[in-house]
C-alpha cells in the first residue's frame, strides 16, 4: 500500500507545488516548513510539509487542546481512522518513563491524559507502507503539556539519507 506523498503532494514536490495543491499561502513558514491550519477528527490542527534539500521529505498534523483528556479522545479517534484506511499498524507502543517506580493507572482517558501531560507515558503507533512511514504519537512537550502528533515520512528520501552517510561514513574510513 502506498500513500503516495502527504496530503495530495507527491513525496519530492517543491515549495510552489505544495502551495499550489494547499490552494492558499501557508499560515506560517519556519525554517523549511511550511505550515497551514486544517480540522482533523472535529478538531482544529496545524498542518506542516517539511522540506529537505527544497522537496518534501516529511509532514505532519499536530493538535493541542488545553484540556488534556480531548488530547487523548483525538488520539484515539485518530488510530482508529489510520487503522481504517491502512489497516493495524505494524508497531504499537506504551512507553513508560524509565525513572517511574510505579505504573499510573491509564484506563480513563483523565487518568492517561494526567499521566502524558506529567511525561510518565507516551503512546504511538506506527504504519511501514510501500513509499512512506506514518507514526501518531500521544505525548507532551516539554512544559508538560499534551499533544497528538501523525507524521508522514517518504521511505526513499530516509533511505537516501542512509546510504549517502554510508557512502560518506565508508568514504572517510
Amino acid at each position: 500500500m502506498k500513500t503516495n506523498g502527504f496530503r495530495g503532494c507527491q513525496w519530492g514536490a517543491d515549495r510552489e507545488e505544495i502551495i499550489a495543491s494547499e490552494g492558499t499561502p501557508p499560515v506560517g513558514e519556519e525554517r523549511n516548513v511550511l505550515v497551514y491550519a486544517t480540522s482533523l477528527v472535529g478538531s482544529d490542527c496545524r498542518v506542516f510539509y517539511g522540506l529537505t534539500d527544497g522537496r518534501l521529505a516529511y509532514g505532519g498534523y499536530t493538535i493541542d487542546h488545553k484540556d488534556d483528556r480531548r488530547d487523548v479522545a483525538d488520539y484515539l479517534a485518530l488510530k482508529s481512522r489510520l487503522e481504517e484506511k491502512y489497516g493495524a499498524p505494524s508497531a504499537t507502543g506504551t512507553d513508560w518513563h524509565p525513572s517511574l517506580d510505579v505504573i499510573p493507572d491509564v484506563a480513563t482517558e483523565s487518568a492517561a491524559a494526567a499521566a502524558v501531560a506529567s511525561g510518565a507515558v507516551k503512546f504511538r503507533a506506527s504504519w511501514t507502507l510501500d513509499d512512506s512511514s506514518i507514526v501518531a504519537v500521544l505525548t507532551a512537550d516539554d512544559q508538560r503539556n499534551a499533544y497528538v502528533g501523525v507524521f508522514y515520512y517518504d521511505n526513499g528520501y530516509a533511505a537516501g539519507q542512509v546510504a549517502s552517510t554510508r557512502e560518506s561514513d565508508l568514504a572517510q574510513l
